[in-house]
């Protein structure tokens, strides 16, 4: 069994063995370990019937010694944040699909989609693989169109990075890991906390400055708090020429 396996069942008060872990996710069968982020851990999966690949995805338990320190209690609440969005956002296509919530179960998970490369991979660490126009053109479309949909249910994604939009086929673009009003992933690395964000369709507050969104509202608001969700595209037109995507840095389009 994994070390942050082994340090969650012990945070969580539960002696099972790895039989007993293979008993309590079924139908899901636990593959390879595919890494650990700030709030969470996740392996790859897969279930029988219907036959399928999937990802399930962990409460990561923090190490005291870590320099950019994050509590218990905001990686079951970012746990807790991404069911609620990615339930109120089940159907919505350009949204990683959310086969399970278990997020109460004795050891709380989600079940996701197996989706396929990152755009960081995809257009390589410095750029040296860059976008068509054409395709640079599709994934803005692609990411415009999720965000407006998602803002018409009263859900924020609040972290449009490159890492965080992964390829269903191949040319369909999806986003993962809905970032929660207390932590986002950019500002996590020099603050610690969710500051003021701008992604790839232009200026977007926090989630915590939307009156009526925050602390554990399950990612919900009223439609009078969201802010105004463009029915053009033209902020992310615009960033498809400049090769800008949502780290702030260059993803270069060849013309």
């Amino acid at each position: 069994m994994r070390l942050e396996m082994r340090k969650l069942l012990e945070k969580l008060g539960l002696d099972w063995t790895e039989d007993d872990l293979a008993c309590n996710l079924r139908p899901y069968a636990l593959g390879e370990f595919l890494g650990s982020g700030g709030a969470a851990f996740v392996f790859e999966g897969s279930v029988e019937s219907p036959h399928r690949p999937v990802v399930l995805k962990f409460p990561r338990v923090p190490e005291p010694e870590e320099v950019f320190q994050i509590s218990w209690e905001a990686c079951i609440d970012a746990l807790d944040h991404e069911g609620a969005i990615l339930t109120t956002c089940r159907d919505v296509d350009g949204v990683v699909q959310l086969y399970a919530d278990r997020r109460e179960a004795s050891l709380p998970h989600l079940v996701l989609e197996r989706l396929g490369t990152s755009l960081d991979e995809r257009v390589g660490e410095s750029g040296e693989h860059p976008l068509e126009l054409r395709e640079a053109v599709a994934l803005v479309r692609d990411l415009a169109s999720t965000a407006a949909h998602m803002h018409s249910r009263g859900a924020l994604h609040g972290d449009i990075t490159p890492r965080n939009v992964l390829l269903r086929s191949s040319s369909r673009w999806v986003l993962i890991d809905p970032a929660p009003p207390t932590l986002m992933t950019e500002d996590f690395a020099t603050q610690g906390v969710r500051g003021e964000q701008r992604d790839v369709l232009g200026a977007c507050p926090s989630n915590r400055q939307i009156p009526g969104f925050g602390g554990r509202q399950r990612g919900r608001c009223g439609h009078e708090d969201l802010p105004p969700v463009p029915t053009r595209p033209t902020a992310a037109a615009a960033a498809v020429h400049r090769g800008v995507v949502a780290r702030r840095t260059l993803v270069p389009v060849r013309p």
